[in-house]
Parts: C-alpha cells; structure tokens; sequence
C-alpha cells in the first residue's frame, strides 16, 4: 500500500491527526510542491518544520494555513470537495489544481486525520483563459465575425456584425446568412462557400450587402473553414469590414479627378485660344500697317480710300 500510495499517478496527501500537523505526500504532489517526497508537506506543522517553498492561493488571495482544505476537513469533520486552489512555488510557478479532502475517523466516529487528493487543472485552466480571450477578441472587434455551418445558416455572430449589418445575434442565429444579400448577387458568394467547404482558399472580395433597414452596405469579405482536431472541415468562419467610407472617398476621389481633367481641358483650350488670338493680332497688324500706307499712297480723289477706312 505505501508502494502504490507513493507512485500513483494521482495526486495524493495524508494526514494522520486531527490538526493536520504532518502530511505525508506522494511523488505526484512531491513534483507540485517542488519538495522531497518525505519532506512534512503540512503548513500547519512547526515553524521549524514547516515547508517554506510555496503559498497556496485562493481568489487572488493567500490562504491561512487553518483555511487549506485539509485543515477545514480534519477541524470540521466534513469533507471538502472541488476546492479550487493555486499553488504558487518560491520560483514563481503556480499550479492550478482542484483539491478533495474527506476526514478519517476512527471505530468511534471521531475524526483522525484525513486524505486529500489534487487534481492539476492548470492546462484546462490556461485553455478556458485563452479561449475567453478569444472570444472576448471576437465578441469586442469592430469587424462582423461570423459563423456559419456548412448549409449556411448563422451559428455565431458578434458585436461586429450587429453594428454593420443592424440585426441581433438572437435574430441571426440559425437563420440563413443569405437574408443579407442583395438581389442579383445570391450566387456571388454561394460559390465562395462551395469552395471553403471544400477546404480550399478564397481570396478576399468585396461586395454589397443589405442592412436590416434596406439600405445597401459595402463590404470587404474573407471567408475561410472551420476545421476540427482531424483536419475536417465542419464550418465556415466569415470576416466582413465596413468599406462604405472608403468607397464614398473614392467616388469623391474620382468627381474631382474628373472635374480637374475639366478643368485642365478648358485651360488647354483658352491657351490654344490665345495663341490663336495672338497670331491673328499679328497677322491684322501687317494687313492695317498695309492699309495705312496704301491710303498715303493714293491721289485724295482716288475711288479706293472708301475700301481702306477702318
């Protein structure tokens, strides 16, 4: 018994009187607490004794020894069941785990120690943090983030997607994404679909989408699948940005492009005039210099001078 006490897998203290003054500690939690295995694992025990290599957390907040769960067990003869705790080493590791006590008693009933068992939740712990990151990343991102499955209809939809496309997740969800679309263009991104149910990849377009109010939104879309742990896919992961303003600078864009080409054509034009205005001058100078002369030239009862008046 002590040989398999020592080498389960699983996580196991025993404490042997009431006040949980020695715990003795398998290898398991030997590796938790960063202690030799026949070291007294009790926080309990004496000063002198007493391990000084890890604290143990609960809600952010360091516990007495007398609120362990062990402790708890032995003084108030109950078990103590699901306690979650961290164990938080003098190097600074910290170990999630779930502790379980249940009290020994002795022919009598009277309580005579206790066993506890851990459970190592850090990896659950870290993978629940992470993926609430995730999600708060994609609850909170300005984009429409949206989740379809493989027929289409809406399993997920964000923030995001509430603002640009004006409808609830509670009025999206299980319903076809293809309410958003605007006549003419069901086929548009039905294709695109296809091809990520597929597996294949769809390069980033833009198109038109419809607002619960009617209007018309411009968008840039990215679609992309959902695959599970084996590589299949098993849903579609849809990304659309609002590119109204863009398009509405570009169209700004594009009319004064076209009225400064206006406006240059005009330039060109009364330079041409000008040029042509200025040869003209230059002609008509010679031809009334001519004329001046001629009417020198003639006899004053010449029939001509009616012609050369100016």
């Amino acid at each position: 018994m002590r040989t398999l006490f020592y080498v389960l897998p699983v996580v196991v203290s025993i404490a042997e009187d009431p006040a949980c003054r020695s715990i003795r500690m398998n290898d398991a939690l030997a590796r938790i607490l960063g202690l030799p295995r026949d070291a007294n694992a009790s926080l309990s025990a004496a000063p002198e004794v007493a391990p000084k290599t890890f604290q143990v957390r609960h809600q952010d907040r360091v516990l007495d020894a007398d609120e362990l769960p062990m402790q708890v067990c032995t003084r108030e003869g109950r078990a103590v069941l699901d306690f979650e705790e961290v164990v938080e080493r003098s190097d600074g590791t910290q170990v999630h785990v779930l502790a379980n006590a249940v009290p020994l008693r002795d022919d009598e009933g009277r309580t005579t120690g206790c066993v506890a068992t851990f459970q190592d939740v850090t990896p659950l712990r870290l993978a629940l943090a992470a993926n609430a990151r995730y999600a708060a990343i994609v609850a909170h991102s300005e984009d429409a983030i949206i989740g379809k499955t493989l027929d289409g209809r809406v399993t997920d939809w964000n923030h995001g997607a509430e603002r640009l496309f004006g409808y609830t997740a509670a009025e999206m969800i299980g319903r076809p994404v293809s309410v958003l679309y605007e006549d003419g263009r069901q086929g548009e991104e039905a294709a695109a679909h296809e091809r990520v149910c597929r597996g294949e990849l769809v390069p980033q377009f833009e198109t038109v989408r419809r607002h619960k109010d009617g209007r018309s939104v411009d968008v840039s879309i990215m679609i992309s699948p959902i695959r599970d742990p084996d590589g299949r896919v098993i849903g579609v992961s849809k990304c659309a940005r609002d590119i109204s303003a863009r398009k509405r600078a570009e169209a700004r864009q594009a009319e004064l492009d076209r009225k400064i080409q206006e406006t240059q054509k005009l330039e060109s034009l009364g330079v041409l005039a000008g040029g042509i205005a200025h040869d003209f001058n230059n002609l008509l100078t010679g031809v009334l210099g001519s004329a001046s002369l001629a009417r020198i030239s003639l006899a004053p009862t010449s029939p001509v001078h009616a012609s050369l008046e100016l």
